[in-house]
């Protein structure tokens, strides 16, 4: 029998309307669904949108592209194909929520990138495919780092005013007759949210019993400054600016020389600032040490970095002890005492 004979003797798949060869409507159809199938059943058999075969049986029916698609989150298919919500266990809550203080912050490094918390956790509805859970050791930077820019001092522009740590170093740097910052201060005040948060990490694996907030606070350089003076001046150039701290309402909590460390030379301190409560490092330093800091700093990078290798730390440890061997010990740094406040 011809194809076109045994098309049209072929009676409607259930639920179908009966196809015929007029160019009229199908029988029984109304509706633009109707006249698109009558307009397919004419095309000739083969073609790639015909119902039929070359041979004149009938293809099988294609696959629904939403058949073909995967749930969104927080929805399962019916048997139908159609997406239904996902009911979720009323017990379960966000682990990020379930551990993280009211400080809310996170580490540096690989542990500042963990997500907390399995997809059960993770809300329903819109929500859910647009907002990542973040650990607790990130929300802890985030909050960190927010109380740390405002107490730096710049604004949302990224300009200063006449408040904040940096306007008032500025102005504490004119007072000095022989000192001066380093050079790029307003861009390196700020600590970054991945060395902070690397230094959280490190803390909270050390000290595991105490709340990482509170590990959080003792990070001091969230803001540091760097003076650099002449190795004449060095000396005299400290106290000076010290007592000009002192005198702006700025309380020192640590000082600790290091000019007999064998790998940095310098002098680092603490101090809080009294109207924002914000722990913030100051160093003091010769020329020849700030050099000799800059260099190092992609050695304690690598030195830090669990991928090196025994032979690359020993390495790296030679390169730190050579060039801080090479900085000039100004007059009178050997004589710094150290000093700490209590309960600093």
């Amino acid at each position: 029998m011809p194809a076109h004979q045994a098309r049209q003797a072929r009676p409607g798949l259930p639920g179908e309307p009966r196809y015929s060869l007029r160019a009229d409507r199908p029988e029984a159809a109304d509706g633009s669904v109707a006249a698109l199938r009558e307009r397919l059943a004419r095309l000739p058999p083969g073609h790639p949108s015909s119902p039929w075969n070359d041979d004149g049986s009938l293809r099988p029916p294609s696959f629904r592209l939403r058949d073909l698609e995967l749930p969104l989150s927080g929805e399962s298919r019916d048997g139908n194909g159609h997406g239904r919500s996902r009911p979720r266990p009323q017990a379960a809550r966000p682990a990020a929520e379930r551990a993280v203080g009211p400080d809310g912050d996170r580490p540096e490094g690989p542990a500042a990138e963990r997500a907390v918390g399995a997809d059960s956790d993770r809300p329903e509805g819109p929500a859910a495919d647009t907002r990542p859970l973040v650990s607790p050791e990130a929300r802890l930077t985030h909050a960190a780092l927010s109380a740390c820019r405002a107490a730096e001092g710049r604004t949302a522009l990224g300009g200063y005013g006449q408040g904040g740590l940096t306007p008032a170093m500025r102005r504490i740097e004119a007072q000095l007759e022989h000192g001066r910052l380093v050079p790029g201060t307003e861009e390196s005040a700020l600590k970054s949210a991945d060395r902070f948060s690397r230094k959280l990490a490190d803390r909270i694996a050390l000290q595991p019993d105490t709340p990482p907030g509170e590990l959080a606070d003792r990070i001091h350089d969230g803001v540091r400054y760097a003076f650099i003076f002449e190795n004449m001046y060095y000396t005299v150039g400290i106290w000076q600016l010290a007592d000009l701290l002192r005198r702006s309402g700025y309380e020192l909590m640590v000082r600790k020389p290091m000019w007999h460390s064998e790998v940095c030379k310098g002098v680092t301190s603490q101090w809080r600032d009294p109207d924002s409560g914000a722990r913030f490092e100051v160093q003091f330093h010769t020329p020849e040490s700030w050099a000799a800091r800059q260099r190092a700093q992609d050695w304690y990078r690598q030195l830090t970095d669990p991928a090196t290798t025994p032979a690359d730390r020993r390495r790296l440890d030679e390169l730190h002890r050579e060039a801080a061997a090479a900085v000039p010990i100004p007059p009178g740094a050997l004589q710094m005492k150290p000093y700490r406040q209590e309960g600093a």
